[in-house]
């Protein structure tokens, strides 16, 4: 019921971490230092500025694969350069390919997918 686009679960997720106490913000653009990015979220609390990925998928049995994670970090170190992020998520309604996963904890990507955190 949240497609077909994305918004509507970025949305859904900006109300979730309001209900955390979080300051949200959907769907901003950001010049990072080589190149203007969308910013699915961001997230304030406490003095200390979050941004995060969401990927919805519409199909079920999708992963979000190792692509998606790969992506997200590179976001995050060219806005970072600019900007005082000091964590970036990603978000998914879909399970996690373990290549992902792998790479999310090496990098220190907060999670939440199906099958992450367990």
């Amino acid at each position: 019921e949240l497609g077909p686009t994305g918004f509507p679960f970025e949305k859904y997720l900006a109300r979730i971490f309001q209900s955390k106490g979080y300051r949200t913000t959907v769907g901003s653009h950001i010049m990072g230092e080589c190149v203007n990015h969308e910013i699915d979220l961001i997230l304030e609390k406490d003095g200390v500025t979050e941004i995060a990925e969401a990927k919805f998928h519409n199909d079920f049995g999708v992963r979000t694969d190792v692509q998606v994670a790969l992506y997200t970090y590179a976001r995050f170190l060219d806005v970072k350069v600019k900007r005082n992020y000091s964590k970036v998520w990603l978000i998914t309604n879909t399970k996690l390919s373990l290549d992902a996963i792998a790479y999310a904890e090496c990098k220190g990507i907060q999670v939440l997918a199906w099958n992450y955190p367990n």
